[in-house]
Formats: structure tokens, C-alpha cells, sequence
């Protein structure tokens, strides 16, 4: 279907459709009208063309996401979802890029051109120097949304550092001192932080680093792990999978759970905690998170020259009684 076949059945002329269509906002034409061209749109099936309408208007209509996608990370996924709901509310697509670093430790990082109104940077744990030493998109407005803290972007963080923070305090708080923290060694950001808290509060932190890229331990990791040395009395998990396992492993020691031990998982969701398994959650503000993102890249593609901007969002304890 073309243009003209959507004037011809609307009885308006080409220009008239090309205008309400493209949205035109000097082009004077009345409600009638325009509900005509579109109930006659509809009933053809008809679809703009993407690409000329943003050579007129100088806009794509697309929102560009760059991710890690080898190994995905369930808040990751989640943040995609939700990124994918709101900007599809004010009429833009989504286009989904890989993050590649081209080395370990690299000072700098450039995203290929892509034309897009606007980019998220989905940072779980990122090298701090990939986003410190630069903006991480200087060809459009870009807002990074994750755990890592730092960049001279626009930024949304939820709160990892004062959560394990919390946590531990929790813990000690009950007279726990054996600690574990189960995930893979690549995430620095969590294993750093939580060495360095449950040290500081003079905890005897242990760490399992499954062979699994996801960071989920396999029952004889886990068995391998526990052998030979006392039960912990509290376990942080990277992923509510991850948690669910160690619960199977545990319960099917004897261990009761929570009294025995406490296992905690960072986790996107709340839903279903209380008909669901013994564990606690960290729990991450991804709608939270992502809404306030959308607000602060539409206020950069509006024109906003403002200093670039961080928030840091809590996030939530809820502890399994």
C-alpha cells in the first residue's frame, strides 16, 4: 500500500496524508480530517516508512540499548523489557547493540555509529574504565542505567554498594559471622564491595566462583564447597536462580532455612515472595530505575544542555521471616 492508496480512500490528497501521518505539526488541518486519513491507514494496513519520515524530520524514532549478551544477567533482562514498554508509549523502537570492549581493561570505549534519537547503557558491573574515561555516546543523548557507579553521562544506579552494605550490618547484627558470596569472579563491582564491607565489619567472608558463565553453582560445586568446613550461616547470591539452588542444597542437608541460614539473592522482583522458597531478596528498582532514565534521555533529546546527572535508587530489603 502506498500513499496514494491511503488519499484515495480518505478522499484527501497525498500531501494532506504525508502531513498527518508524519505528525507535521504546522500543517493546519482539522480533527475530521485527520481521523479520516488514519481510520483509512488502519483499514489498509498501511505502514509509514521509517526512514523517509526521519530524513524529513531529522529524528529515527528508534532508541538504541547496548548490553552485554553473551552471558545475560536477569535485572539486565528485565531492564530491557521495561526500556522496551516506556519507549514504545511515546512512539520509538528499540534497537538492541552488544558491548564488545576490543581489550581487557581498555581506557577507552567507542560505540559504532547507528542512527538512533537516543542510547541506554545497561551497565552490570562494567570495568569503571569504560566509563569513566568519556561519555560513552557523544553522537546522540545517552543515559547509563545499572549497578556500576561513575561515567560523565546522565546516569541511574541502583544502590549495590548500600545494599550489601546493609546486609552485612544485618548479619553481624545477628551474631553471624561465617559468610559466602556466590558468583562469577568477572563481576568485580560485587565482589570487591562485598569483600570490603563484610572486612571491614570483621566478618570471615568465603567466595564460590561457579565454572557456569550465568554464575548458577551446580550441586556438586556446591557439595565440593561446603565439605569439609561449617555450613555458612549467610549466602548472597548474584541471581535469584543461583539462590534457588543453594536453597535445594541446603534443605536437603537438614539445614533449616532462614533459622540455619539466610539466603539472600539480588532479584527484580518481589512477586510471589510469600508463597514462594525460603529466600530473601536485594531487591532491584528496575521500573523505578528505567522510568527515570526515559525522563532524563527525553529532557537530552529535547535540547536540555543541563550537567550530566546521577541517581542512586535504594534498593530494597526484604528479608524472609
Amino acid at each position: 500500500m502506498t500513499l496514494a492508496d491511503v488519499a484515495r480512500l480518505a478522499g484527501v490528497s497525498v500531501q494532506t496524508v504525508s502531513q498527518v501521518l508524519a505528525g507535521t505539526p504546522q500543517a493546519r488541518i482539522a480533527e475530521k480530517t485527520r481521523a479520516k486519513v488514519a481510520e483509512a491507514a488502519q483499514q489498509l494496513e498501511y505502514r509509514p516508512n521509517r526512514l523517509a519520515q526521519a530524513m524529513r524530520q531529522g529524528k529515527t524514532y528508534v532508541i538504541s540499548v547496548w548490553t552485554h549478551l553473551e552471558v545475560p544477567c536477569p535485572a539486565a533482562i528485565d531492564a530491557l523489557c521495561e526500556i522496551a514498554r516506556v519507549v514504545r508509549l511515546d512512539g520509538y523502537e528499540l534497537m538492541v547493540h552488544e558491548i564488545r570492549p576490543q581489550r581487557t581493561g581498555e581506557s577507552s570505549f567507542r560505540l559504532p555509529r547507528f542512527p538512533a534519537d537516543g542510547a541506554f547503557w545497561l551497565s552490570m558491573g562494567d570495568p569503571d574504565c569504560l566509563l569513566e574515561s568519556q561519555p560513552f555516546c557523544s553522537d546522540v543523548p545517552a543515559v547509563i542505567l545499572g549497578y556500576s557507579e561513575g561515567g560523565k553521562s546522565d546516569a541511574v544506579f541502583w544502590d549495590l554498594t548500600g545494599a550489601l552494605r546493609h546486609l552485612l550490618v544485618q548479619v553481624a547484627g545477628d551474631g553471624i559471622s561465617e559468610v559466602c558470596h556466590i558468583g562469577r569472579r568477572r563481576k568485580e563491582y560485587s565482589r570487591t564491595t562485598f569483600e570490603a564491607v563484610a572486612s571491614e565489619l570483621g566478618l570471615c567472608p568465603r567466595w564460590l566462583e561457579p565454572e557456569d558463565e550465568s554464575g548458577m553453582p551446580s550441586i556438586q560445586e556446591l557439595t565440593a564447597f561446603l565439605d569439609g568446613s561449617p555450613t555458612p550461616k549467610a549466602v548472597f547470591c548474584t541471581s535469584m536462580n543461583a539462590a534457588l539452588v543453594v536453597e535445594r542444597k541446603l534443605l536437603s542437608l537438614g539445614v533449616k532455612l532462614p533459622q540455619q541460614c539466610q539466603v539472600w539473592a539480588y532479584y527484580s522482583s518481589c512477586e510471589g515472595l510469600a508463597s514462594g522458597p525460603p529466600v530473601s531478596l536485594a531487591a532491584v528498582p528496575v521500573p523505578e530505575a528505567v522510568e527515570l532514565a526515559w525522563q532524563m534521555l527525553r529532557e537530552r533529546m529535547e535540547g536540555s544542555d543541563a550537567e550530566p546527572r546521577a541517581v542512586l535508587l535504594p534498593m530494597p530489603l526484604v528479608a524472609c521471616e
